[in-house]
């Protein structure tokens, strides 16, 4: 998922995670995984306050050949970790 810049800070990528939550839980599966650069710390605060843990990072070897970021991390959520705005209400 990528959001352009003259986008962000509208919920976008907050409803769009949501959304992949729900589906993932509706669809009977309980864990939603991404990958997530590490320099990307706004996306991380999101991911985080969206209940993603970080499993693991990674040294990106192919870093010259492939994408640029030098350290990737594998985030996931679970799906009993379920948050909407259905529960606030």
């Amino acid at each position: 998922m990528a959001i352009r810049s003259s986008h962000r800070n509208q919920g976008i990528g907050r409803r769009f995670l949501a959304f992949a939550q729900q589906f993932t839980v509706d669809s009977g599966f309980h864990v939603l995984t991404l990958h997530v650069a590490n320099k990307n710390q706004e996306a991380i605060h999101l991911y985080h306050k969206l209940a993603f843990e970080i499993e693991q990072s990674k040294y990106n070897y192919l870093q010259h050949f492939w994408f640029k970021e030098l350290v990737w991390h594998l985030m996931s959520w679970k799906g009993t970790k379920l948050h909407s705005r259905r529960e606030h209400h």
